[in-house]
């Protein structure tokens, strides 16, 4: 996911750009059809506006699932400051605490040149990224 962005890339995923019938060496980094799902927060406050201005947020990042962390990451929510946080206690100033299907969709969907079949269930058993165990309980 944090890679997603690089996808849009001329020269890049060659073969499976061509297998969709778009051209490989277009760059697809400024296509508004595209980059939406390929970053995070583009289109919305505080989100990916373009790789110069806020390159931070290219790729598909935390924040594109977990919602905007403006809130749950300050110190006295889930930071270094607060190693006793619970959970509940981040979801109830913003964290999305159950990721949805209708999440995921969102992007992974027919609109999309790439898109075969989406099977949520699946995806959520394989994981989209590494579970880090948490150093205190939470």
């Amino acid at each position: 996911m944090a890679k997603a962005f690089e996808l849009l890339k001329p020269g890049v995923a060659v073969e499976a750009k061509k297998a969709a019938k778009l051209d490989p060496n277009k760059d697809y980094t400024a296509d508004a059809n595209c980059v939406g799902c390929h970053v995070t927060g583009y289109g919305q406050n505080g989100g990916f506006v373009n790789v110069a201005s806020t390159p931070d947020l290219a790729g598909v990042g935390c924040e594109a699932c977990h919602g905007p962390g403006g809130t749950y990451i300050k110190k006295e929510h889930m930071s270094l400051q607060n190693k006793e946080y619970k959970k509940a206690d981040i979801v109830a100033v913003g964290l999305v605490g159950e990721i949805k299907k209708e999440q995921c969709t969102l992007c992974h969907n027919e609109k999309s040149p790439f898109f075969k079949a989406f099977d949520f269930e699946a995806r959520k058993k394989e994981g989209t990224h590494e579970k880090v165990p948490l150093k205190y309980a939470h």
